[in-house]
């Protein structure tokens, strides 16, 4: 290799070993993240996955805890996301109730 391309190679390395210092030594703070638009601002989220029958991928599922309402889907291989249904837990839980006495 030529002491061109030997030099080159010294500034490129220079180069990322300073924004790698930059980076570590604190850098801008990450900002958090916020859930936004779905199911209106200021919502709680929880999301676990699960089995579906028939399919060979788990599903997920996307709880808004304030209001109960649910979504599900899974994705294909090809990172295509395929929407399973939605339903209101708390409307459920409520006739659940209902129904109970």
């Amino acid at each position: 290799m030529d002491r061109r391309r030997l030099g080159a190679l010294g500034l490129v390395n220079a180069a990322l070993l300073a924004a790698a210092a930059l980076l570590w030594q604190g850098g801008p703070e990450p900002r958090p993240a916020v859930a936004q638009g779905g199911f209106g601002g200021g919502a709680n989220y929880t999301m676990v996955s699960g089995l579906v029958n028939g399919l060979d991928q788990q599903a997920i599922y996307v709880i808004e805890t304030t209001s109960g309402r649910m979504v599900a889907f899974y994705l294909t291989s090809g990172g295509k996301v395929v929407p399973l249904g939605s339903r209101n837990i708390a409307e459920d839980l409520q006739t659940l109730k209902e129904n109970q006495r």
